[in-house]
């Protein structure tokens, strides 16, 4: 995607990212086949499909069929909604990446930042990625670009010895 810059405000790191569009497409068989809820809408992006949902429950309570997600040809699926104390609340499955759920996707924020921003009419929208681990995100839409802040979790530390 080209370089990707970084800044720290306070606790929070914010990376900007190319925008990715993503266009209306058909619910299909297959897609349907990959949750035990249909979506209202089905968008496809640069590398993903996003499933847009009615309301902040259904993504927490969504069950995916990874086995069926795994045959789709994309990357991953984004789910999402509107959300209560959030702009949009969403959770990401990549099983054919190697990834059943992810716990807080900055990629996908790329296609969920601009559909949100055209949704709502706002550019600054806060986001919640509703996985175990949750991923609390303050986003914005300039329009080719979007900038993805959150709070990093310590994951590791380490010493390497040359």
């Amino acid at each position: 995607s080209g370089p990707l810059s970084v800044r720290k405000d306070g606790d929070f790191l914010t990376l900007n990212f190319p925008s990715d569009l993503a266009t209306a497409i058909p619910l299909t068989d297959a897609i349907a086949n990959c949750f035990d809820r249909q979506p209202q809408q089905v968008l496809e992006g640069r590398t993903d499909y996003l499933l847009i949902y009615d309301k902040e429950e259904d993504i927490s309570l969504l069950q995916p069929r990874l086995d069926e997600i795994a045959k789709l040809p994309v990357r991953g699926v984004i789910v999402s909604a509107k959300g209560k104390e959030v702009d949009c609340v969403s959770r990401f499955f990549g099983p054919q990446s190697g990834i059943n759920e992810d716990p807080v996707t900055g990629s996908a924020h790329t296609t969920l930042i601009p559909y949100w921003s055209e949704v709502l009419n706002k550019k600054d929208l806060t986001a919640i990625q509703l996985s175990d681990r949750k991923g609390h995100l303050r986003c914005t839409f300039l329009d080719d670009r979007v900038e993805i802040g959150g709070q990093g979790k310590l994951f590791l530390i380490g010493e390497i010895f040359f």
